[in-house]
């Protein structure tokens, strides 16, 4: 899924006032409403940012079944993976 924020959207506002950026927790429920198991979320076993999406970033969401009741999640600009996770359902 492509996504790409104008900077207009409510939560970059605060985060922060000089240099905006897509709060974690965003990408975390960006992920979870992606996942394709339908169960609530039991953990979260790894999340790791290692680059900022900024307003006018257009970022791929990657979501896929690692498992009966695990998904994997990343968010890239290109090549450069941003942050990815595994949620535990």
């Amino acid at each position: 899924m492509r996504l790409k924020f104008d900077g207009t959207e409510e939560f970059f506002r605060g985060h922060f006032p000089d240099h905006p950026i897509l709060p974690g927790v965003v990408q975390l429920n960006l992920a979870i409403e992606a996942s394709p198991i339908n169960k609530p979320l039991k953990a979260i076993k790894k999340m790791k940012f290692m680059d900022i999406i900024a307003p006018g970033d257009e970022v791929e969401l990657k979501v896929e079944a690692a498992g009966e009741n695990e998904v994997k999640y990343e968010f890239a600009k290109g090549e450069k993976t941003c942050s990815s996770g595994v949620l535990s359902y």
